[in-house]
């Protein structure tokens, strides 16, 4: 391996083997889905190899993440690099273009791109018009530096510039480029993208980071569903827009669909239907697409205060009914949530990997690797599939499998629930505080906080916004108390806990999807592609959300934190499987007694 450019002193143990990897897929135009455990410094391994690479071969760099929180960790490495080693690497944290607007009128709306357009369209933003003039002029202060994307926020309004448009431009000049899923995987986000920064795919190399939320966050947005009160909004939009044509035919759709329900569904909650069967509802659905789209645009240019325009998710619902094929998407009526259209399989947007150079796809929990490789269509003869250790002492965590006590259905009786709270209760007291708890749902958590006896219970709520979650986890870093929030979720996988925030992790139950018949039609999809439907589709996204919270606890090589997985499920083959090769775990019906000998160094 040639000497890669390092920002820090030396790599880690487990961090060289990673970044010698991807530097022989990069040089063999290959790609590397890699588990790489949290501590292992995987941005800064991978971004070594790729930039190292891109400068001698002249290539650009995509680091395509889910969170804005990693953006700054990417730009910082890129950074990290230019300063130690002088080379000219530029960097850009490229975000939505609603997250930088300095208009007003067009961030507050919740139809944000269709009000820029129209904004832009009616020669009525000053800082999109600002920027046509002095294009160059911005352009050029700016340039052979790194910014993210608050800076270039800022950067706009002193030069009262479109700060999207700005980092556009300068991202067609940077070596790094950092962006969402979207920007690369979604067609229509892509070609807009990658022609304005007139990049392409072949001379790319892109990094994926997190990889295994791309098969669930692609899925949801190509997804969409179509209710009785979406289409009653729809209606009073058209008449405010004087489309009473419209308005009438949506009303007659709002009858229709009622009495298709009614005749579809019977006593069921839900059905599902063939993509033909639209038709018994809507007549020519592709013209009321255009007459929902062409609304939408009224709509937002005469109610310049309207947030959002119905309309336009009504137009986007038929796009996707109609355009999906029969096999890979599921079609269903639901009694309250109306028809629905969900995606199945994602590989047709996210197999455009293997047009890139090469691709590294890495994440904490991407196991099992040949799951993944297979789900997003990865290449098979192009894509090496590597699982590291974790760089951190392995005596520093205690994983504890609890015996006699689950949250299945069957068994979510109040003596179930109330003996469960009891084994928590004597968990956290044995664990002193510092203690995060991590349930399958939100019902189940007020199932069993309800019980607990504890000072100091923060919990995470359902629609939370971020600002809300920062107090809450401020809340719970001054008070050293109880943390209360779902696997899966942001605070179980999108937060890092520093300074020892957490002593002990408690996951509550398995964190399974709800089996309802979207999740059944995932299966047996599954099952029919890979022969897999049943650990693909159920088993084992589950449980990496249970390994996803149960890393939360250690962030350093100094921390300490004991993990209790509270369900005998855990032990059994067709789910202990799901874990990683080497995982240990003590067998416990009286879990809180290893706690308390791990934390206080006694002597179970």
């Amino acid at each position: 391996m040639t000497d890669l450019l390092f920002r820090h002193a030396k790599f880690r143990r487990e961090q060289k083997p990673f970044a010698a990897d991807c530097w022989k897929a990069l040089n063999e135009k290959k790609h590397v889905m890699a588990h790489v455990p949290t501590g292992n410094g995987k941005t800064d391994a991978a971004l070594s190899a790729a930039l190292t690479y891109a400068l001698q071969e002249d290539r650009s760099v995509f680091f395509l993440t889910p969170k804005i929180s990693q953006h700054a960790i990417a730009l910082e490495v890129a950074k990290g690099i230019r300063r130690k080693y002088q080379e000219p690497i530029t960097a850009i944290d490229f975000v939505g273009k609603r997250r930088v607007c300095l208009e007003p009128t067009a961030y507050r709306s919740d139809e944000f791109h269709r009000a820029c357009e129209r904004l832009r369209k009616n020669e009525a933003c000053l800082f999109y018009e600002t920027y046509t003039h002095r294009r160059k002029e911005a352009v050029n202060s700016l340039k052979d530096q790194s910014f993210a994307h608050l800076q270039l926020k800022e950067e706009g309004r002193v030069q009262a510039c479109c700060p999207y448009e700005l980092a556009l431009d300068l991202a067609r000049e940077s070596r790094l480029v950092i962006a969402d899923y979207n920007h690369v995987f979604l067609p229509y986000f892509r070609k807009p993208f990658l022609h304005r920064l007139r990049k392409n795919l072949e001379t790319s190399i892109l990094i994926v980071d997190e990889a295994h939320n791309v098969f669930e966050r692609i899925r949801s947005a190509m997804s969409a569903s179509m209710g009785l009160p979406s289409l009653r909004k729809a209606r009073e939009e058209a008449r405010k827009t004087g489309a009473h044509d419209l308005a009438e035919k949506l009303e007659g759709i709002d009858f229709d669909l009622q009495a298709f329900a009614r005749e579809k569904l019977g006593n069921q909650k839900e059905t599902v239907l063939e993509k033909e069967e639209l038709f018994a509802i809507v007549d020519a659905p592709l013209t009321l697409q255009e007459e929902l789209e062409k609304n939408a645009d009224e709509y937002l240019t005469k109610f310049g205060d309207a947030k959002r325009s119905v309309s336009g998710g009504m137009a986007r619902f038929l796009e996707i009914w109609l355009q999906g094929d029969k096999e890979s998407y599921a079609r269903l009526v639901h009694n309250e949530k109306g028809l629905m259209v969900k995606s199945l399989d994602v590989r047709k947007f996210t197999s455009i990997v293997n047009e890139a150079s090469s691709c590294i796809a890495m994440s904490g929990t991407l196991l099992p690797l040949e799951m993944h490789r297979t789900v997003l269509g990865f290449d098979g003869e192009r894509t090496l599939l590597k699982e590291y250790r974790s760089s951190f002492p392995p005596e520093n965590q205690l994983n504890v499998f609890v015996d006699g006590t689950s949250t299945r259905y069957s068994r979510r009786t109040k003596e179930a629930f109330d003996a469960m709270a009891y084994k928590i209760q004597q968990i956290i007291d044995a664990a002193g505080g510092k203690t995060a708890l991590f349930f399958p749902s939100f019902q189940v958590q007020a199932a069993i906080t309800k019980r607990l006896n504890t000072a100091n219970l923060v919990q995470q709520e359902e629609c939370m916004g971020s600002a809300q979650q920062n107090r809450l986890l401020l809340q719970f870093e001054k008070g050293q108390g109880v943390l209360c929030a779902v696997a899966g979720g942001s605070l179980a996988e999108g937060v890092d806990y520093d300074r020892q925030q957490i002593k002990c992790i408690v996951v509550v139950g398995i964190p399974l999807a709800e089996m309802n018949l979207e999740q059944e039609a995932l299966i047996a999809y599954f099952e029919n592609q890979f022969e897999r439907g049943w650990d693909y589709g159920y088993l084992y996204p589950a449980v990496n959300k249970a390994l996803q919270a149960s890393g939360r606890g250690i962030r350093s090589e100094s921390d300490q934190c004991v993990v209790v997985f509270l369900d005998e499920r855990y032990l059994w083959k067709n789910y202990r499987k799901c874990f990683p090769n080497g995982f240990e775990a003590i067998r416990t019906r009286e879990p809180w007694k290893h706690v308390q000998a791990f934390l206080g160094n006694e002597i179970v």
